[in-house]
Order: C-alpha cells, then sequence, then structure tokens
C-alpha cells in the first residue's frame, strides 16, 4: 500500500498505533523493543532497554523501602517521558509500516 493511501485510512492508522498502549499502562521498555526490533532501529530499541531498567529498580527500591523516598517519582517521570518519546516515534512507525522507502532518513 502506499505511503499517502495507508497514512490516510484512520483504521489503519488506530490498529497500527495500538502498540501505544503498552506505554500508557507503563510497559513502554517492552514497547520500545518491540518496534526497534520489528523494524531494526536502534534509535527505538535502545531506549527501551533504558526505560525497563529505570522502571525496574524504580519498583525494586519501592519495594524494599519501608518509606519509598524519591523512588515513586523516578518512575512517574520516566512514564511521563516514555509517552511522550511514544507519541514522537509513533509517526516514524507508521511511516515505516506503510513501507515508505526513505524513512530511514526521516527522524
Amino acid at each position: 500500500m502506499p505511503l499517502p493511501t495507508a497514512l490516510r485510512r484512520l483504521w489503519w492508522r488506530l490498529l497500527n498505533s495500538s502498540w501505544l498502549v503498552l506505554p500508557f499502562v507503563g510497559l513502554a521498555g517492552p514497547a520500545f523493543l518491540l518496534i526497534g526490533l520489528l523494524a531494526r532501529r536502534a534509535w527505538w530499541w535502545a531506549p527501551g532497554i533504558v526505560y525497563t531498567a529505570v522502571v525496574g529498580t524504580g519498583a525494586a527500591l519501592i519495594a524494599a523501602a519501608d518509606t519509598p523516598g524519591w523512588a515513586p517519582s523516578m518512575v512517574a517521570a520516566t512514564w511521563l517521558v516514555s509517552l511522550l518519546h511514544a507519541g514522537f516515534v509513533n509517526l516514524s512507525w507508521l511511516e515505516w509500516r506503510a513501507g515508505d522507502a526513505d524513512w530511514r532518513t526521516k527522524g
């Protein structure tokens, strides 16, 4: 399907943007790993590793402490950053899914 045709279809965009549910529920790491590995883009899977490490460390600190301290704030900030990041990455993801031959040179 040519790029302009695919990207103009609302249901196609919604279906192929469904990965955005994962960052919304706190699973940004696996979401970025998934799309990064599928598209073979290190700029997407590398942040997935970072998000997983930060949230995992935060969760371990929260579970181990009597008073969590700054760890919940770290996890919440990571969640917010990952949501914003996912929103920016989604356009490139949709272009890649649509088969844009020049997707590597864009963002």
